[in-house]
C-alpha cells in the first residue's frame, strides 16, 4: 500500500493532534524527519518501506554508538507516527511492530554528588557579584529540592509565596502545562534566592522570572542550555570534569542524600513529583552500589580472620614460652 499523500504532509497532520508539549513536538519532528531523510539518501521509497527498513535504520543508529537512551528517543517518535498512520488507514504496516530498543540499564548514566562534593559546589558558587548570589541560588535549588533545569527556568518570583507561616514553591514539571506542583521551601532554600533578589534593578511585575541574564539590557529568563553550562562550569571548578556529572546529576544527587538521611522512597518520589515509584527506586540501586563498594560484610570478615589469626599467634608463642 502506498501513500496517499506526501509524508511531510501527514507529519504536519499527525504532530496537529498531538497533545504532548511544545519541546517534545519539536523532537518527535526531528526525529521522523531524519528518518525520512536515511530513507531518501539510501534510496528507499518512504511511501513503501517495510519492517526491514526499520531494522536497518535501527541497527545504522546502533553502529553510530547512540545510547540505550538516544535510541528511545529516536524510535518513539517513528512508533507513534506510524500506529497514527495505521489508525487512519494511510499505511497498512506498522514497519515498527515486532523491534525493540536495547535494554536500558537500571543504574543512571548521570553520577550523583557526595556530601562533600555537594559542599564543595556550593563553596565554589558564593561570591558578592549579582552573578555568583544567582549561582548559588540556583545551584542550591537543583541540590536540595531535585528541581530540573527547565524547571528552574520556568520560576516566577510570584511561584514563592507564604502560606500559614510557612514558604512553598510553585513548580511546573516536565511535560505539563501548569504550575500545579507545590513544594515546601525552607529558609536554606529561600534566603540565598531573596538575597539575589536584593541585588536586583529591574521591575518585578506578576511574571517575572525568578532567575535572569544580567549581561543584556532588560530582563531575559535563563534557558536550560545556559543552566547546564553555569552548572557544568561549577562542577569543573571543583574536579569533577566527567560526562558523568551534568546539571541533571543534582537531581539524583537530592535523592540519594535524602535516602541517606532516612527519606523514604514515597517521600523521595514525593520531592522528585515522580508519576511512578517504580521510578524512584531506581535510586536504591545506587545506595546498594554504594554499599556494595565499601562492603561492611568484606570488612567484618577480614576483622574476624585478623583477631582469629592474633589469638591463634598468641597460643602458639604460650606454648613456645612453656616448652622453654
Amino acid at each position: 500500500m502506498r501513500l496517499k499523500r506526501p509524508i511531510l504532509e501527514l507529519l504536519e497532520e499527525f504532530l496537529s493532534e498531538q497533545t504532548l508539549s511544545e519541546a517534545t513536538l519539536i523532537t518527535y519532528e526531528k526525529n521522523i524527519r531524519l528518518f525520512v531523510v536515511w530513507a531518501t539518501k539510501n534510496c528507499r521509497s518512504v511511501s513503501e518501506l517495510g519492517r526491514a527498513d526499520f531494522v536497518i535504520y535501527y541497527n545504522s543508529l546502533v553502529k553510530s554508538g547512540k545510547s540505550a537512551k538516544t535510541l528511545d528517543n529516536y524510535t518513539a517518535a517513528l512508533r507513534a507516527f506510524y500506529r497514527w498512520l495505521i489508525e487512519y488507514q494511510y499505511y497498512d504496516i506498522d514497519i515498527t511492530q515486532g523491534t525493540r530498543n536495547k535494554r536500558k540499564t537500571s543504574e543512571y548514566v548521570r553520577a550523583p554528588l557526595n556530601i562533600e562534593q555537594a559542599d564543595q559546589l556550593l563553596q565554589s558558587c558564593k561570591g558578592d557579584s549579582i552573578y555568583d548570589k544567582r549561582n548559588y541560588a540556583i545551584v542550591n535549588i537543583m541540590l536540595w529540592l531535585g528541581l530540573r533545569r527547565c524547571e528552574v527556568c520556568r520560576l516566577n518570583i510570584r511561584d514563592i509565596f507564604i502560606q500559614e507561616n510557612n514558604y512553598y514553591i510553585r513548580i511546573q514539571g516536565k511535560g505539563r502545562i501548569d504550575k500545579d506542583e507545590v513544594l515546601r521551601v525552607t529558609d536554606d532554600i529561600r534566603k540565598p534566592i531573596e538575597d539575589y533578589w536584593a541585588l536586583r534593578t529591574d521591575r518585578f511585575g506578576p511574571n517575572t522570572a525568578a532567575f535572569i541574564s544580567h549581561a543584556r539590557r532588560g530582563e531575559v529568563r535563563l534557558t536550560p542550555g545556559f543552566i547546564s553550562k553555569l552548572v557544568k562550569c561549577q562542577l569543573r571548578m571543583i574536579g569533577l570534569d566527567d560526562r558523568i556529572y551534568s546539571s541533571h546529576s543534582l537531581r539524583h544527587t537530592a535523592a540519594i542524600l535524602a535516602m541517606k538521611a532516612g527519606a523514604s522512597v514515597d517521600q523521595v518520589r514525593s520531592m522528585l513529583r515522580h508519576r511512578s515509584a517504580s521510578i524512584t527506586e531506581l535510586y536504591l540501586k545506587v545506595l546498594e552500589r554504594d554499599q556494595q563498594a565499601g562492603n561492611t560484610a568484606i570488612l567484618a570478615l577480614g576483622n574476624y580472620y585478623r583477631k582469629h589469626k592474633e589469638t591463634r599467634q598468641k597460643g602458639q608463642n604460650s606454648i613456645n614460652i612453656s616448652t622453654q
